[in-house]
């Protein structure tokens, strides 16, 4: 039995918001899925620490062409709102097949004094 590959996605502070998350799902050919006719999902679970309310709130949509396969997160302020260790999935449906992205994982740190300079 193998385990699921998790993508690191870094360390983040409390309060900091990334740019948008761009994945492409593809095929067990490797080919990028036409998700034309899909209806993309996800979902955010805190490993580590407490979900924040409104956690995966963010906005999630298919990318431009449909046809090239890529999924748009728009991350929430609540997505990184309180410390933790969180992992995310992408998938899309068609109400036949689902397509799933790998997991994705990152940290949220509370920084609490500001770095000092010469």
């Amino acid at each position: 039995m193998t385990g699921q590959n998790i993508q690191d996605l870094g360390v983040f502070a409390v309060g900091e918001v990334p740019e948008t998350l761009i994945v492409t799902l593809k095929g067990t050919d490797g080919n990028a899925i036409d998700l034309t006719s899909f209806t993309p999902k996800m979902a955010i679970t805190a490993v580590e620490g407490t979900a924040a309310a409104g956690l995966a709130s963010g906005t999630i949509s298919k990318g431009s062409p449909e046809t090239g396969g890529t999924v748009e997160y728009i991350w929430n302020a609540d997505d990184f709102s309180v410390a933790g260790l969180f992992r995310l999935q992408i998938w899309a449906d068609d109400g036949t097949n689902t397509i799933a992205s790998e997991v994705f994982q990152y940290a949220v740190e509370s920084v609490t004094t500001a770095p000092s300079f010469p």
